[in-house]
């Protein structure tokens, strides 16, 4: 909030900003130490004590609707060469995908108490992963279980399916998906059929709006960062999403680009 009300004047006394928080019916913040830690983390500048300056790097995050917390973030990942796609998508990955009704009704039969219809539900994830009472399941759910796990569940981490890269390299096969030139209501149903999964056009939709949005915000941090590779590599994916030029393209080719480095 502070970030953001620096970002509205460009420079102001910290007195200016203390009024603004008051307007917005927001107190009891110690101004000074956060403009002082803004500072720091070279968000803002200070001149003469009581006078704040924004910065490139405050500017960029602010008109990016990132918090300081998520542009320190995204500077971290960007300087240790993390894949620009993989900064942009966890910033809000894709988490609305849920099983298909022929797999829910399957699971709440087989073990008889409520299963939540969203694979990166808590029950979900622990079902996969679940030992001796999935005996009690047929085999064509250990084929969608393994289609899941060979696909999106790569990695090697400890805490797997638990950790964040089964939802980023969901996110990502979406991106890939569009990229090779599927609309939303396309990527809904090679879903559907490939994985027993249900994705509505609709929420692909505005995910993917979103994602051009962080891709702008983590654009514009690498500018002010002066990173030409992730710049450059951010300006042709937003691009990609916008206007894909390709058709329809075969879905195992998709797959195969679609993991993340992992762990």
């Amino acid at each position: 909030q502070i970030l953001a009300n620096i970002s509205t004047l460009n420079e102001c006394e910290i007195e200016d900003i203390e009024n603004m928080l008051l307007s917005s019916k927001i107190a009891n913040l110690d101004t000074k130490t956060i403009v002082t830690n803004l500072k720091k983390d070279n968000f803002v500048k200070t001149k003469e004590k009581e006078h704040v300056i924004i910065t490139e790097l405050g500017l960029a995050t602010s008109v990016s609707f990132l918090t300081p917390r998520k542009a320190k973030t995204v500077i971290k990942k960007l300087k240790t060469n993390e894949d620009p796609l993989i900064i942009a998508i966890s910033i809000e990955p894709f988490d609305a995908v849920y099983l298909s009704s022929k797999v829910h009704e399957e699971l709440v039969r087989s073990f008889r108490f409520q299963v939540s219809s969203k694979l990166f539900s808590g029950s979900v994830l622990d079902l996969m992963i679940r030992k001796g009472s999935t005996r009690r399941l047929p085999n064509w759910i250990f084929n969608v279980f393994a289609k899941w796990a060979q696909t999106f569940f790569t990695c090697n981490c400890p805490e797997r399916p638990y950790c964040e890269h089964g939802i980023l390299n969901f996110s990502k096969y979406i991106v890939d998906l569009r990229v090779a030139g599927n609309n939303p209501s396309q990527i809904s149903n090679i879903i559907a059929r490939n994985f027993e999964l249900q994705v509505y056009p609709g929420d692909i939709f505005h995910w993917l709006d979103s994602l051009v949005h962080h891709i702008e915000g983590v654009t514009r941090i690498a500018k002010v960062l002066q990173l030409a590779e992730p710049y450059i590599k951010l300006v042709e994916l937003k691009r990609k999403i916008e206007r894909p030029t390709r058709g329809l393209k075969n879905v195992q080719k998709t797959t195969n680009t679609t993991h993340t480095k992992q762990k």
